[in-house]
């Protein structure tokens, strides 16, 4: 069974009851066919600690924090979660520089426009009007700029390589201290070859580790760390008179956060809603009407 969208109406119609903010966007779950089994919710409490602390930074948002002197922040582990590889390019996207977001999407890159190759004048014959002088002369200029598009060619791919090893080398040092297995596994795989054997494709690098974001490559047991956090919610509700601002961000946590790694089921969309609308405070229950 694929994603299932959350309904929109009640969390909307919720927080617009209560001060009227504009309701997170990404209201999709994950679905899945797997059964918690009905001692779940004493094993999942079990990591509900773990769930609060992890990937927190100094001022506990939950946002990677970036090193003094780099570029990225530290990549989480040898063994990434996707939250936290998600948080990690949270982090980490918006440093790029552009001519690394279009080498990253494989796209036209401004500083290489100055290699682009000259025209190459076509031939022309005597006879006609057109002069041996004429003839000699093209053929020359012919040769020239195909001479200059070889030097051009050879500017470009030293510039590619070197904007490819930079990346690399901005990305490198997030890995020294805490993946350094995956350090050495990503520079030994994306190493290039020929007159740049000594560089490596960071392109390639970040690309593989985006995939690390991903639902579908989730880790064996991943899943239960956020089924511990929806269950947590639950068993440690919000104070009967905690703020607005209180709920939303638990809701928006919860939808950005958990929602779309959890193994928990909800039957259809309603439900999904109905456990937002149960994580209201008493105090604003009366606010709503949906």
């Amino acid at each position: 069974m694929g994603p299932v969208a959350i309904e929109p109406s009640p969390w909307v119609n919720t927080v617009r009851a209560l001060e009227g903010p504009t309701p997170p966007k990404n209201m999709v779950a994950a679905s899945s066919s797997r059964s918690l089994g009905p001692c779940a919710g004493i094993h999942l409490l079990s990591f509900s600690l773990a769930v609060l602390t992890k990937a927190m930074d100094a001022n506990g948002n939950g946002s990677a924090a970036i090193p003094a002197g780099m570029k990225f922040p530290y990549w989480p582990s040898e063994r990434a979660g996707t939250a936290e590889a998600k948080q990690w390019f949270e982090a980490s996207d918006p440093q790029l520089s552009s001519d690394q977001r279009a080498l990253i999407a494989n796209k036209q890159i401004k500083s290489l426009l100055d290699y682009e190759p000259d025209p190459v004048p076509n031939a022309i014959v005597a006879g006609q009007g057109i002069s041996e002088y004429q003839v000699s002369h093209t053929d020359s200029l012919r040769a020239k700029t195909v001479a200059s598009n070889v030097v051009r060619l050879k500017k470009k791919n030293q510039a590619l390589a070197e904007l490819r090893n930079e990346l690399w080398n901005d990305i490198k040092p997030s890995l020294l201290k805490t993946a350094p297995l995956l350090m050495h596994s990503l520079e030994s795989k994306h190493k290039m070859t020929g007159d740049f054997d000594y560089m490596v494709k960071g392109d390639d690098a970040w690309n593989e580790l985006l995939t690390k974001k991903d639902v579908a490559g989730q880790r064996h047991g991943e899943a239960l760390s956020h089924d511990a956090a929806l269950l947590l919610y639950q068993v440690k509700r919000l104070a009967a008179d905690a703020p607005v601002a209180d709920f939303s961000a638990r809701i928006n946590e919860a939808l950005t956060e958990h929602f779309p790694y959890t193994h928990m089921q909800f039957k259809d969309a309603e439900s999904k809603s109905q456990w937002i609308l149960d994580q209201v405070p008493e105090k604003h229950l009366s606010l709503i009407h949906i």
